[in-house]
């Protein structure tokens, strides 16, 4: 496990994309000597590869992905320039009962086809008193998963923004496109 979670942070600092970079310690990675800035050494790096982690040994469908695919789309904790917040536990935490309910308890009896379509199903009104809606002209003001879900709805790349993040949550390879 702590080689898994070695390679990953490995990964994720390689894949730094450049305005991230300045930023590295706020986001979780350690110094060059190993060592994080005092309260922020576990900031979004964390939970991000111990929930990708997790779910790669625990759920069916996670496992099945090759993995420099999960490395590329199931393992960032971002997509493009969108602000950093800790989406991961929240929308796992929504999501996961409710696949699992789905299958009848059994992570094993969905495959990545019915963990897709039941993820589209349910995320829309899981974490909102009411439904997600599309509402045009909204980037760059409300499109990370946050704001989306705070706001309660985005144009097309806040609602495709969440659902890429929200299927990586529960360990399904998904990118911006």
């Amino acid at each position: 496990a702590l080689n898994a979670t070695l390679d990953a942070v490995a990964f994720l600092r390689a894949s730094l994309p450049p305005w991230d970079a300045m930023n590295a310690a706020s986001l979780g990675f350690p110094g060059p000597d190993g060592s994080g800035v005092d309260g922020l050494n576990y900031g979004v790096l964390q939970p991000t590869v111990n929930i990708s982690l997790e779910n790669r040994a625990q759920l069916g469908w996670a496992a099945a992905v090759p993995k420099d695919v999960w490395q590329d789309f199931v393992l960032p904790y971002a997509s493009v320039n969108e602000a950093r917040s800790n989406w991961r536990p929240l929308l796992r935490d929504a999501l996961l009962p409710r696949l699992l309910n789905a299958s009848g308890g059994a992570a094993g009896a969905l495959n990545t086809t019915a963990v897709v379509a039941a993820v589209n199903a349910q995320l829309w009104s899981a974490l909102t008193p009411s439904a997600i809606t599309f509402r045009s002209s909204q980037t760059p003001l409300i499109y990370d998963p946050m704001s989306v879900l705070a706001f309660g709805y985005a144009s097309c790349t806040g609602v495709s923004l969440l659902f890429v993040d929200a299927l990586r949550s529960v360990g399904v390879a998904a990118r911006l496109a």
